[in-house]
């Protein structure tokens, strides 16, 4: 670096004979690093000799920042109005006076630094964005209007529209956009992308689970917008109404608006491969009609925000669909040529019959299945097709009513699940069965509902030593829960409801160490705070709701001021203790 600075042309610097000495002091900034690579080939090279040089770097992703110490990090918050005036006008107008933005073009340039949150990336990308063109009133109006009044015509999609991960990286997988790579999952792999838009500012998280994956997300809202800019101008997707129309043929459509069949001649059915409806007031009877039938290479179907009463057969004839998302106000009763779509991934909510279950063999790709209604007369063959999905990770079955039976003692799973819902009376032996006793251990979320247990639910599961989340619904007929010695280390979620005889619960130190969650809902009987709550210092938020009167007066005068945020309700009565 020093060569280049004084030239070659300079004998009378000769940087080859300097030492660490006579280097004396140095400052260095690399502005916008996007690999750990680069700090340590830098690391290696450069001599600390103690005479305060420094080296800074600028970046947008978190991996090189973790790099440095926790107190020589800075993380760039959004800018305030006066200095995110400042660098759009140095990036729109850099040839210009001052930098200044001219009169002409103020209020369309402040109305677009307003859409921006003070977010630096936006105002970058978009002040270089402008930078180009021709400092015309009409035509930055123009650009105003393409590329951000579209984001706020559309409550749907505005910035606080949640994206969920799993439902990204199903439509991802679906899609074909992601590729195995050595051993991994394709689900492996699409988390290591997310991870990346993440780190690069792409996408911003919401909220986590309790096993700390990314759970939902949000993007802002002029990424979003670039987002689109960028997929239009390439042909990529198009957003139809009933207003434009979808424009030139692409191959993936978002409907935000459809109030008749303009769909079907906006598009060629030979090439189309997503439909993804964020218009929920299309009505449950014709739903259907914009679907075009001769769409057979269709990979992706996504309804979930309709009412949808009835699913045609034709659906049965995609056999290129590999993701179909129909949120039914009610469990799905399960259409003839359902078990055709050999390539589903995730099917959720769908009622047990007869034919279904010995059909739901046919299905091994699933790694995610909800099943409802069942009947202990079926709970044999149902566990005879489940033993047949080697890539199942997340199981949620439901008995046809709190009072019916399942008979789940023999249920055998190739693959270790890593959510198990278990909704229904639980046949004797259920918990202790080969499937617990091989696969138990791994399991990370457990739910048990309508199943009145007689001993203590804690006693049974304390084995799961992996839980991080465990939900209790109507599942004990005991007065006392005993969370005893070291018991569920890894829980950071844990939620009781409606355990109808239970007046205690004791939380021994040691106990539940990693809790952070903790919601308690309609144990009536329950008087007193859980004996031992003290101990869990962990907890961030803790829920108390519909208990009794007196449980409510207790809990306001104990000592809960190690939880930053308590909430109480009886009936019709509510209120948060004081923070701390």
């Amino acid at each position: 670096m020093l060569k280049e600075i004084h030239g070659n042309g300079n004998r009378a610097f000769d940087v080859g004979s300097m030492g660490s000495a006579e280097l004396k002091r140095y400052l260095i900034i690399l502005d916008d690093v996007w690999t750990v690579e680069v700090l340590f080939r830098i690391r290696d090279v450069l001599v600390d000799n103690g005479m305060g040089s420094r080296v800074i770097i600028t970046t947008r992703i978190e991996e090189v920042a973790s790099i440095a110490e926790d107190g020589c990090k800075i993380k760039v918050e959004p800018l305030n109005d006066h200095d995110a005036w400042l660098l759009f006008c140095r990036k729109a107008f850099p040839k210009h006076k001052n930098q200044s933005c001219p009169s002409e073009l103020h209020q369309c340039g402040k109305d677009i630094v307003e859409k921006c949150d003070g977010l630096p990336l936006a105002l970058v990308a978009i002040g270089s964005l402008l930078s180009l063109k021709t400092r015309s009133k009409k035509e930055w109006r123009l650009f105003y209007n393409q590329l951000i009044l579209e984001l706020h015509n559309n409550e749907n999609l505005n910035q606080d529209y949640l994206i969920h991960r799993k439902r990204l990286i199903r439509l991802w997988i679906a899609e074909g956009f992601i590729e195995h790579k050595g051993g991994c999952s394709l689900e492996d792999v699409a988390e290591v992308y997310l991870t990346e838009l993440v780190q690069r500012s792409m996408l911003q998280v919401v909220a986590r689970n309790s096993f700390d994956r990314i759970q939902c997300l949000h993007m802002h809202d002029l990424v979003r917008e670039l987002a689109i800019f960028k997929s239009k101008k390439e042909n990529f997707y198009a957003i139809y109404d009933d207003t434009y129309g979808v424009g030139l043929d692409p191959r993936r459509v978002s409907i935000l608006q459809c109030k008749n069949d303009g769909l079907q001649s906006s598009i060629n059915p030979s090439r189309i491969r997503t439909i993804i409806a964020f218009d929920t007031c299309i009505p449950s009877c014709s739903w259907y009609s914009f679907i075009p039938l001769e769409a057979k290479y269709l990979a992706v179907l996504d309804l979930s925000g309709l009412a949808i009463e009835k699913i045609p057969k034709s659906v049965g004839d995609l056999f290129n669909l590999k993701f179909l998302s129909l949120n039914n106000w009610e469990s799905m009763e399960p259409f003839e040529g359902l078990w055709c779509l050999k390539e589903l991934q995730s099917l959720n909510e769908v009622r047990a019959t007869k034919v279904f279950i010995a059909k739901l063999v046919y299905l091994s790709q699933l790694k995610s299945l909800s099943i409802t209604y069942v009947r202990s007369s079926q709970c044999v063959q149902l566990c005879n097709s489940l033993s047949n999905m080697h890539l199942l990770t997340r199981l949620h079955i439901r008995a046809s009513n709190e009072h019916e039976l399942l008979l789940l003692e023999n249920l055998t799973l190739q693959n270790p699940l890593e959510k198990l819902e278990l909704v229904g009376q639980l046949s004797e032996g259920s918990l202790v069965s080969p499937f617990f006793s091989i696969h138990g251990n791994e399991l990370l979320l457990m739910e048990l509902a309508w199943c009145p247990l007689i001993s203590s639910p804690v006693t049974q599961l304390f084995k799961l030593s992996n839980l991080t989340e465990l939900r209790l619904i109507r599942s004990y007929t005991g007065q006392q829960l005993n969370f005893h010695g070291k018991v569920f280390q890894k829980l950071k979620k844990i939620v009781l409801w409606d355990l109808p005889q239970v007046n205690q619960i004791y939380i021994h130190e040691g106990a539940l160490v990693s809790l952070e969650y903790l919601h308690i809902d309609s144990l009536k009987e329950l008087r007193d705070v859980p004996i031992g709550i003290k101990f869990l210092n962990s907890v961030k938020e803790a829920y108390f709701t519909r208990m009794h009167s007196e449980f409510a007066r207790n809990l306001q005068m104990g000592n809960l001021n190690h939880i930053p945020k308590v909430y109480w309700s009886t009936e019709g009565k509510s209120n948060h203790l004081p923070s701390q």
